[in-house]
């Protein structure tokens, strides 16, 4: 809508559409950077779900964070201090990397203590292309309940990378814990929930977390 409303301003004698349209760009999102700080320092004063329904979809605020994992990524391939460290290159023999998005429903990443000795189990499952809204919706009512028996640690929908994903990650003390709380959750018949759309692949890992990592 910015760059429609600029239109006119547009030269031809001055340089290229593209260019034009990237100055554009540029400019937006390094004004949405540097007055984030505020509008952050607002929304923590909200509830996580509060503040979920009153953040709609900003293309701005999307590519502003793009732009701040590139600059992130240059900087830290500059770093001499940290192409020292040990990171086991030579035994990589592929990569992957997808971007998420939280789900409304999930809590902010470290707002809540899990405790100690923990493995985390994560699920992913593919939908068709279209499905994403209505499991959405569905799992936004049936978390709340779930969560009496155990936490969400995470669950996000993959925006770059593997598309249709939709990502959710519940820690467990042991197998056995697993095993009643999933038996358990199902008695009231209100999970898993129900969204009238079936994933077209499902994974499923066990991930233990590093020495480093925030979560244990």
């Amino acid at each position: 809508m910015n760059v429609w409303n600029r239109a006119a301003s547009f030269d031809a004698h001055r340089g290229s559409l593209r260019a034009w349209l990237l100055t554009s760009v540029r400019n937006r999102c390094i004004d949405y950077l540097r007055g984030r700080g505020g509008r952050e320092r607002q929304e923590r004063e909200l509830q996580p779900e509060v503040a979920y329904a009153l953040s709609p979809a900003d293309p701005w605020r999307d590519v502003a964070l793009s732009l701040e994992r590139t600059a992130v990524r240059d900087a830290m391939a500059k770093d001499k201090d940290l192409q020292q460290l040990p990171g086991g290159r030579d035994l990589i023999v592929e990569q992957q990397a997808d971007i998420m998005i939280p789900a409304p429903f999930m809590q902010p990443l470290g707002s809540r203590d899990f405790g100690t000795g923990n493995f985390y189990e994560m699920r992913i499952y593919t939908y068709a292309p279209g499905d994403l809204p209505a499991v959405l919706e569905a799992w936004g009512k049936a978390v709340p309940i779930r969560e009496k028996l155990s936490p969400l640690a995470a669950c996000w929908t993959s925006e770059l990378g593997g598309l249709n994903k939709f990502v959710h990650v519940w820690p467990y003390k042991d197998s056995n814990e697993r095993t009643r709380i999933r038996e358990e959750s199902r008695k009231g018949g209100q999970w898993p929930p129900q969204s009238g759309v079936r994933p077209v692949r499902q994974e499923n890992k066990m991930l233990i977390p590093a020495a480093f990592s925030p979560l244990r």
